[in-house]
């Protein structure tokens, strides 16, 4: 077990996730959550009938498909997952850095962001594993 001093000032297990956002994230078919919680509920439902409505466009004129992954549907859903997995990772790193460190109030607060906290390791060993079996060569290395 780590002590409090090796995992950092407030004892994240989630701290070396924090940098790991994946570069081809890309905001473009999909509107996520974690950028809808700031929006009020009907512009957000628009935008989610928006969004369906483009990528049902992009899919229709097979403009969606990254060409290396035809020949797979499973690995390029596997991929997708991976890269969603891998954000929601960082999303809840920091989610729990701004509740830990912060010192956010109620402590309730605190202990939400040790929950997310815990996930964040989590949901990024998920992406990991998914990793590994896409690409046995590259184990470790976040450029799939």
């Amino acid at each position: 077990m780590k002590s409090e001093q090796e995992e950092g000032k407030s004892g994240l297990l989630s701290r070396d996730i924090l940098g790991s956002k994946p570069a081809e994230w890309d905001e473009g078919l999909a509107l996520r959550e974690t950028f809808l919680i700031y929006i009020a509920p009907e512009p957000a439902e628009f935008l989610r009938w928006l969004g369906r409505k483009y990528a049902s466009w992009m899919f229709e004129k097979n403009l969606a498909v990254d060409p290396s992954y035809r020949s797979s549907r499973a690995k390029g859903f596997l991929r997708g997952a991976m890269l969603d997995l891998r954000y929601i990772a960082w999303f809840l790193a920091c989610t729990a850095q701004d509740l830990v460190e912060t010192g956010a109030e109620p402590e309730s607060e605190v202990a939400h962001g040790r929950l997310a906290d815990a996930l964040a390791v989590e949901v990024q060993g998920l992406a990991d594993k998914i990793e590994a079996r896409l690409n046995p060569q590259k184990r470790g290395k976040r450029d799939v």
